[in-house]
């Protein structure tokens, strides 16, 4: 039973680690994507400032 256990936790332990890093690099992702957003956002705002 023991080994069972060993086992499953030698198999889960790694799909876990890989799916935290997928996500991290997803949300990183993400967070680039809606800075650009808002950068270009305020370019927007600036250039209108300045007419």
């Amino acid at each position: 039973m023991g080994d069972i256990i060993f086992q499953l936790i030698v198999f889960v332990v790694p799909i876990i680690i890989i799916f935290a890093i997928f996500l991290i690099f997803k949300s990183f992702k993400k967070s680039k994507q809606q800075m650009q957003r808002l950068e270009a956002k305020i370019d927007k705002l600036n250039e209108s400032i300045k007419k």
